[in-house]
């Protein structure tokens, strides 16, 4: 957007500036040359401020689900749901929980099946490993 920014100001200057040259060889020009320059810069602020806002997860209503998910604090007991099990399995049995949640929930299974189902996978993934991860702390395991 900046650069853009650039090359509208510099043509704008190129146009608008009326050259004049003084006995004492200065340089006039228009008088709302600046004023339109600096609230030329003010929109494109305002317009980069948007943008970097609905740039942001959850600014699309489809990912408001997924952002008050990520903000809910994730609780061991949230992490055990998350591999669908209970907490007095053992820890072989965690470790074949999330081998076979990686295994059906793995991006490359649902490559083929187009960018939005690939993206769903890895988040699936993700929150897959975060979950098997806090319970090796939890437990105290490797």
């Amino acid at each position: 957007m900046g650069q853009l920014f650039n090359r509208i100001s510099r043509f704008i200057k190129s146009e608008i500036k009326d050259v004049v040259e003084t006995d004492l060889g200065s340089v006039a020009t228009h008088p709302y040359l600046d004023d339109s320059d600096e609230e030329l810069k003010k929109i494109i602020d305002e317009l980069n401020k948007d943008k970097t806002s609905k740039e942001q997860p959850g600014y699309n209503t489809k990912n408001n689900d997924a952002q008050n998910n990520e903000k809910k604090v994730f609780t061991i007991d949230d992490a055990y749901a998350t591999l669908s099990i209970n907490s007095s399995v053992t820890i072989e049995e965690i470790k074949s929980a999330y081998k076979q949640k990686v295994k059906e929930y793995h991006p490359d299974r649902v490559a083929s099946l187009g960018v939005e189902l690939k993206q769903l996978a890895e988040q699936k993934t993700q929150q897959i490993n975060k979950a098997y991860d806090m319970i090796k702390n939890y437990r105290g395991f490797n």
